[in-house]
């Protein structure tokens, strides 16, 4: 009996051992299983090189699918920190590779849920014409996503033409062009310099805002986390 009573005392202990090892796995093993992975596809057009392209993310909740593209839109405008300040730390992918003109990305790992995703301003400063707007993936929904890339364009246009009569385009009036803070009017004049004819946003310039034959003025290289607006400065004989 003594040695029965021996073997039943070694046996639970290694029942007891098991447990303990097995217990967490298990554990762990199910925390594992909600987390998922997603490939994103991003239709590449024109001649920017899309590879070597990350992305800030974030986890969101409360998002309705049907306010994706609002959402998506108002968020393209704001810089990561106002992004980090609403929705929590962002995390950052690993970089895009190019395969039959498309960017592919693999997401690993991700929990169960809606994310917001957006290329970052280093990224987005690479490409010269064309930059991916911001998206939202829900993870219970989405292993595989196509985005199309689209045309960026931070330039800014001005047209004048007569009051009374549109088709009669304003040549020779001058503008300046500022900048709004924080979406209210401020008197922070933005310097520009021309070039063939056009604009661009450079500190050291000073040159005046004309317009055109076609009473146009466009204005290239502008920030795309800031508003303008124009100021008419001097105008036309009987105007």
């Amino acid at each position: 009996m003594k040695i029965k009573r021996k073997n039943l005392i070694i046996a639970n202990i290694l029942l007891a051992l098991i447990l303990i090892v097995v217990t967490p796995l298990a554990s762990l093993g199910e925390v594992n299983n909600n987390s998922t992975s997603v490939d994103i596809e991003i239709a590449k057009v024109g001649d920017d090189d899309f590879s070597s392209l990350t992305f800030d993310y974030w986890k969101v909740d409360s998002v309705k699918e049907e306010d994706y593209k609002t959402l998506a839109e108002k968020y393209e405008k704001m810089r990561k920190s106002e992004l980090d300040k609403l929705l929590g730390s962002s995390h950052k992918t690993l970089k895009t590779t190019v395969e039959d003109k498309k960017a592919i990305i693999s997401i690993v790992g991700l929990d169960s849920g809606t994310y917001l995703f957006k290329l970052d301003d280093t990224s987005f400063s690479k490409l010269k014409n064309f930059y991916v707007p911001a998206f939202f993936i829900d993870i219970t929904k989405d292993d595989k996503i196509l985005i199309e890339s689209k045309v960026q364009d931070l330039s800014l246009n001005l047209e004048k033409v007569d009051k009374y009569d549109n088709t009669k385009k304003l040549e020779g009036v001058v503008f300046e062009l500022y900048e709004y803070n924080d979406g209210n009017k401020d008197e922070k004049k933005v310097n520009v310099s021309k070039k063939n004819g056009l604009y661009y946003i450079d500190s050291q310039g000073k040159d005046s805002l004309i317009t055109d034959k076609n009473g146009r003025i466009k204005v290239y290289g502008l920030d795309r986390y800031k508003s303008y607006y124009f100021k008419e400065v001097k105008t036309l004989p009987n105007y």
